[in-house]
């Protein structure tokens, strides 16, 4: 009977290590943000649409290690013109790696499930989180960061812009 009691203890403290190692190794979402500096490269897609109408899309490829970014920008033509779009393409340099401001203070409505937080950003607040001026936006903007194992793979970002349009900024990392 002695047996059985103790080997029943041991047991239970076994299930209660393995669940509080668990518990220490899975960290919050926007603790992984830190991570984001370590991104080898970054592709980054911005949309604007009136209802379903695309005006313009601009799509950003970040190599961090060579300090180059390629940005293609695709623009709707006025109605008299040949084409739909306009596509344009240029290379920067840049220096440095990707950084990110996103602190729980500049959220709210703050959900987060697993490898998913959504959040309402105030337009105030894009400015200091991602450059966005916020006379450019109407409204709040919402956000979606989507982490995988210790890094965050993606966020999203979207906002109805100053004009009445829709705004969807989606950067993708790759570690």
């Amino acid at each position: 009977m002695k047996k059985k009691l103790i080997f029943a203890v041991f047991a239970v403290l076994i299930a209660v290590a393995l669940l509080c190692s668990a518990c220490a190794r899975q960290k919050n979402i926007l603790s992984l943000c830190d991570s984001i500096s370590d991104a080898k490269s970054a592709t980054q897609v911005i949309t604007v649409k009136n209802g379903d109408s695309e005006l313009a899309k601009e799509t950003r490829n970040y190599d961090f290690a060579a300090g180059k970014v390629t940005i293609e920008r695709k623009t709707i033509n006025s109605s008299d013109a040949d084409e739909l779009y306009t596509t344009t393409t240029e290379t920067k340099d840049i220096t440095g790696g990707p950084t990110v401001n996103i602190t729980r203070a500049l959220l709210t409505e703050v959900t987060e499930e697993k490898t998913v937080l959504k959040a309402r950003v105030s337009r105030v607040n894009l400015d200091e989180m991602f450059g966005i001026q916020s006379s450019d936006v109407k409204g709040d903007a919402r956000i979606e960061i989507v982490a995988e194992g210790e890094h965050v793979v993606s966020i999203t970002v979207t906002y109805t812009s100053a004009n009445g349009n829709a705004v969807q900024i989606v950067t993708t990392y790759v570690y």
